[in-house]
């Protein structure tokens, strides 16, 4: 390979290049598909719910205002609020307390009821009693006004795509076969088939709902002057998971580069050991990116983190072969160029490989755990380090064919502070294990105290929109 550099790169950059061309097509998902495993009986049970008494595609927005509900410019403000929120294309209804029917303001006879509807927008209500009934009623109390009377629910439903509902309930139907062993061969493959599709609508559909929540998010802006205005809702949350999860990628890998980079710079003080780490690991997460692509693989709030990881574990695999490199070329400055190279991954194989193995086992462990995104992190962090090794003892080599020979200056070998550290241990080492019990002792204590918790409005800052919703 290290002779045959040339030819070696060109197909190197082909496979390369084809991977890194899929990451347009990489998705981010936060939806119910990607939180439970296919057979999962909660998922079952909420997608019949869902199929008997309608979707979850709705908005919920608080209005909440200082003085009186329901004083006429108030009711004003409201109703030009819910004119404009009408005029959202995705929008299919909204229901505030404008358009509800009331049934004590004034109070209706059961042979009333049928012929007469009461309603502040049919202009017929009673406001007075309307404040007592929408405090008292079982219907509306505390369901779409607050006891105080101050906050009122606006219900925003979201169209929904029959073709896309339809396609998804057959796919859970025919899932559910899968499970029981009751699909033949043509059916199995027209499952494929379906959640390849599936998968498509999902990404057409978050598309649209991100648009739709953008403009309802500038409606509400518009009408900040008289009313306090939250936004919730699944739709909301899963759509601002998603761009969490994307500002999530983009911060921390920028901040690992450049944190790296320093680091780097700082040690080996030459370009060349910090440019070719830095490379070989943005290449690595940029063709793991495009692996997922490629394979359909969704990245969730689980494994949003993995680009991040992969580049610190491809940079720890790559800054071993460069000190290698380094202590070779002072130990023998006179050793042939491609002899130094190809000795430096000679000797670092082995330790990289077993490192690469444990790192596997120890991600391959979070495939047993029954949990969707966890078992989908585990099997994206254990292709991602192999694809670091393989790249990293390809690359490494390649570039370095294509150097001049570096120069190496002397430097110790040494560090004072690991032979201190051993002096120490070898003079206090019995006292170092008595500690060494009590520390087991402790963290045996702690580990029988530990707790689990998983509520959902704990992942977010108070400031988000999804925490105050």
């Amino acid at each position: 390979m290290l002779k045959k550099s040339g030819d070696s790169i060109v197909l190197l950059l082909l496979v390369l290049g084809f991977f890194i061309a899929q990451i347009p097509n990489f998705q981010l998902d936060a939806s119910s598909d990607s939180l439970v495993l296919e057979s999962d009986k909660s998922l079952q049970y909420y997608n019949n719910i869902k199929k008997n008494y309608g979707s979850d595609d709705y908005l919920v927005i608080s209005y909440q205002v200082e003085k009186d509900l329901l004083a006429p410019e108030q009711l004003e403000h409201l109703a030009r609020f819910r004119k404009d929120l009408q005029a959202i294309d995705q929008i299919k209804a909204v229901t505030t307390i404008l358009d509800v029917p009331l049934f004590q303001s004034p109070p209706l006879s059961l042979t009333d009821l049928s012929s007469t509807s009461i309603s502040i927008d049919n202009g017929n209500a009673n406001l007075a009693m309307a404040h007592k009934e929408f405090k008292s009623s079982p219907l509306y109390a505390d369901n779409l006004v607050s006891k105080d009377g101050k906050t009122s629910a606006i219900l925003v439903m979201l169209k929904s795509n029959k073709e896309f509902a339809q396609r998804r309930q057959t796919r859970n139907t025919m899932r559910i076969q899968k499970v029981n062993g009751e699909l033949s061969k043509e059916e199995l493959t027209q499952l494929i088939s379906l959640e390849k599709q599936v998968l498509q609508d999902a990404t057409t559909q978050s598309d649209t709902q991100a648009e739709t929540i953008a403009q309802v998010r500038t409606t509400i802006d518009k009408y900040r002057d008289k009313a306090s205005l939250f936004l919730g809702g699944l739709p909301m949350i899963t759509t601002d998971i998603i761009r969490y999860i994307n500002n999530d990628l983009i911060v921390f890998s920028i901040a690992i580069i450049g944190l790296m980079t320093l680091i780097l710079a700082l040690i080996f003080k030459g370009i060349r050991w910090v440019l070719i780490p830095i490379g070989i690991s943005i290449t690595g997460a940029l063709t793991m990116t495009g692996v997922l692509a490629f394979l359909g693989w969704k990245v969730t709030v689980i494994s949003s983190n993995f680009f991040s990881l992969l580049l610190v574990m491809t940079l720890s695999v790559t800054i071993h072969l460069v000190v290698r490199y380094r202590e070779l070329a002072q130990n023998d400055p006179d050793l042939d160029y491609l002899t130094l190279i190809k000795t430096t991954l000679e000797q670092m194989l082995k330790p990289c490989l077993f490192t690469t193995l444990t790192t596997i086992a120890a991600f391959g462990s979070l495939l047993i755990s029954g949990i969707r995104p966890v078992i989908d992190f585990g099997w994206m962090m254990s292709i991602g380090v192999t694809i670091a090794l393989v790249l990293s003892f390809i690359i490494f080599p390649m570039v370095m064919v294509f150097l001049p020979k570096a120069k190496v200056q002397t430097f110790k070998t040494e560090i004072g502070i690991t032979n201190n550290l051993a002096k120490f241990t070898e003079k206090f080492g019995n006292h170092l294990l008595i500690i060494l019990v009590l520390f087991i002792g402790a963290s045996a204590v702690g580990i029988s105290k530990l707790s689990v918790e998983n509520r959902f409005i704990d992942y977010f800052k108070k400031s988000t929109e999804i925490n105050q919703g």
